[in-house]
């Protein structure tokens, strides 16, 4: 009887063909080609300098490439600004958390896209219900009613991943979302990363920590001075040079 035949990978529903970057004769990225899939979580890797972070302002609308190109879920794809790429399914968590301290957790999740009841008044009811299903999704156990200035680092930052799930997001980019995080919380923030994975969330996990890259990661993609240096996958193969 024949060996069954392996199961083959998912479509990407990100793709990064020979995209480039420059700045006033400065090249921040040079032909840098990588693949995100459906339910996967790609690593970002590389250190300060290496083009990371001008490839997730890219992919986020914040700016244009020079040249190359973007598919989405077979479709090329030019975000004009942040809000044309989230429309389409990507949002991405900065280091620098963009909460609202004196907000509310619901009203933080659904900032510029309240619910309204009768007569176009907001439903603060139904926030808080929609709220409180999101927040269960990751893991959070606390009353939407409450301010964000009382939540702790690490329960922000899975307030902002709320966020992404209620704008139906199908990839989320994570820029260094462990930097602040104890030991305890980034093994919390890995869970429910493994938890999106099983949902069909793609996460591109951006770090330059290859151990807790590893531990979490299906592949990995490695920049080094705004080229990319090579792939690797999780069975632990040598990074692949292009």
């Amino acid at each position: 009887m024949p060996p069954a035949e392996a199961a083959s990978p998912s479509p990407a529903l990100l793709t990064v063909e020979g995209v480039t970057k420059r700045f006033a004769g400065v090249t921040a990225l040079n032909d840098v080609s990588l693949e995100v899939r459906p339910g996967e979580i790609l690593g970002l890797l590389g250190e300060n300098g290496a083009g990371k972070s001008t490839l997730l302002k890219i992919l986020s609308g914040v700016m244009p490439p020079s040249s190359g190109r973007i598919v989405f879920d077979g479709v090329e794809f030019s975000p004009h600004n942040p809000q044309d790429a989230k429309r389409h399914g990507i949002v991405t968590i900065y280091q620098e958390l963009s909460l609202i301290p004196t907000l509310t957790v619901a009203e933080n999740i659904f900032i510029g896209r309240a619910p309204l009841g009768r007569f176009g008044l907001v439903s603060w009811r139904k926030m808080e219900e929609d709220s409180r299903a999101i927040i269960a999704r990751v893991g959070l156990d606390l009353d939407p009613a409450t301010p964000v200035s009382a939540l702790s680092v690490a329960e922000q930052q899975l307030v902002e991943i709320a966020r992404a799930l209620s704008l139906k997001s199908r990839l989320i980019i994570m820029d260094e979302p462990t930097s602040a995080l104890t030991e305890t919380e980034v093994h919390r923030l890995m869970s429910i990363m493994g938890r999106l994975r099983k949902d069909g969330v793609a996460i591109m996990f951006v770090t330059h920590r290859l151990e807790e890259a590893s531990a979490i990661c299906d592949r990995m993609t490695v920049l080094r001075d705004g080229r990319l240096a090579g792939h690797l996958d999780r069975e632990g193969g040598p990074i692949k040079l292009p």
